[in-house]
């Protein structure tokens, strides 16, 4: 598939993945320092380990993000930038989870995960980005959602932006999980392993909507079917979100009942 865009959209999603990469590296901290993404360490040799891994592998998926957005054609820009504001805030996110695995003692602070939270708002602006420059290269009447796996349902090809509608419900949802979480009642580890599979769970969840979202946009271009593959992306990304969120999860809230017990 080949379709050309102006620069503005490739400025804007480098720009995104610009800015992420600097939040990785500062949340990251520096050899030394006392935490990893809010997480307290001791800066043992494996937290210096995960320190240089996240940060070595944010420059390496910046380069490469860059190198697509400037050299790649429009999708080959979008899946760069996906990557890298996708797998340098997880690494990030996984470091400081394993940390604290490390030493359950030393529970972080009750608050929202800047490194999911910044995987979320990134690929929410890019996907917006690179759908607004998709817009003016569809026809008048696309299919929309199951219409492209042959159903009924035509209509403008605007009304795929109520997709985003979905994703401040993500949002929403995210911040009302830390509040609970922040508030609420029982052992300060169980509330905290909460928070942390709800955001992953629902990271998923909006990951999913935003492949369902892009694919179901690119398959208004002639010749591309792109509903079926973004269904099947959709479902491994929103099944992902809960299995791993629970895999590094549980085990703290069955700790932390065990402990009151």
């Amino acid at each position: 598939m080949a379709f050309e865009v102006g620069w503005g959209p490739r400025i804007g999603i480098g720009t995104i993945a610009l800015v992420v990469a600097f939040a990785v590296d500062r949340l990251a901290g520096r050899r030394g320092g006392g935490s990893l993404a809010g997480v307290p360490v001791d800066d043992s040799e494996r937290d210096r380990g995960w320190r240089s891994a996240v940060r070595t592998s944010n420059v390496g998926l910046t380069v490469l993000a860059l190198g697509c957005v400037t050299l790649g054609d429009p999708l080959v820009a979008f899946v760069g930038v996906a990557l890298s504001v996708t797998i340098a805030p997880a690494l990030l996110g996984l470091a400081a989870r394993l940390a604290w695995n490390r030493q359950p003692e030393r529970l972080p602070a009750i608050r929202p995960s800047a490194a999911h939270h910044l995987l979320h708002a990134a690929l929410v602006l890019e996907a917006g980005f690179f759908f607004r420059a998709l817009l003016p290269l569809l026809p008048g009447i696309v299919p929309l959602h199951w219409a492209g796996l042959g159903g009924d349902g035509y209509g403008p090809p605007t009304r795929l932006w109520w997709s985003a509608a979905l994703l401040v419900v993500g949002t929403a949802a995210m911040l009302a999980a830390a509040y609970v979480a922040a508030t609420g009642e029982g052992a300060p580890a169980r509330r905290l392993a909460l928070l942390r599979f709800a955001e992953t769970a629902l990271v998923g969840f909006d990951l999913a909507v935003v492949a369902l979202w892009i694919g179901v946009g690119l398959n208004g271009l002639p010749g591309l079917a792109s509903t079926r593959p973004a269904l099947f992306v959709a479902g491994v990304l929103a099944s992902g979100g809960l299995v791993l969120g629970a895999a590094l999860n549980v085990p703290a809230m069955r700790r932390a009942v065990a402990s009151t017990s």
